[in-house]
C-alpha cells in the first residue's frame, strides 16, 4: 500500500472535509482540489468507500486522485484534477487539438508489482 500510496475513503458524507478542516484547509481549498462537491445539502465528500490512488505527474507531484468503487452500485472509476490542472490540461489539449483523457491502467500497474 505504502509504494503506490493507496488508501481507502471511508463511506462518510463529510468525513473528509471535516479532517481537513481539522488540518486548516478551507472548504473552497477543497472543492478547488476536486475532492469535495457542493450539493444541495451542503457539501459532500465526492471519494466515498472507494480505494484511493494517487494520480503522478512525469515528476512524481500529484495530479489527481482515483477511486476505484467497493460496491456494485457504485461509479466504477472517479478522478479529481485540481482546477490548475484542469486548465493547465484544457490548454495544452486545445493547443494540440486533443481530445480529453484519463489515465488508464493505474490497477493494473499496481497488480503486476504485486
Amino acid at each position: 500500500m505504502e509504494r503506490f500510496g493507496l488508501g481507502y475513503a471511508p463511506d462518510q458524507f463529510d468525513g473528509l472535509l471535516s479532517y481537513l478542516r481539522k488540518k486548516g484547509f478551507s472548504e473552497e481549498e477543497a472543492v478547488a482540489a476536486g475532492l469535495v462537491g457542493a450539493g444541495e445539502r451542503g457539501p459532500y465528500d465526492r471519494f466515498r468507500d472507494r480505494l484511493m490512488v494517487p494520480i503522478k505527474d512525469g515528476r512524481g507531484r500529484i495530479v489527481a486522485f482515483g477511486g476505484r468503487a467497493m460496491r456494485p452500485d457504485q461509479p466504477d472509476l472517479t478522478v479529481s484534477w485540481s482546477d490548475r490542472e484542469r486548465a493547465a490540461g484544457t490548454q495544452d489539449r486545445k493547443a494540440s487539438g486533443a481530445k480529453p483523457s484519463l489515465p488508464d491502467g493505474f490497477g493494473r500497474r499496481a497488480k503486476a508489482w504485486s
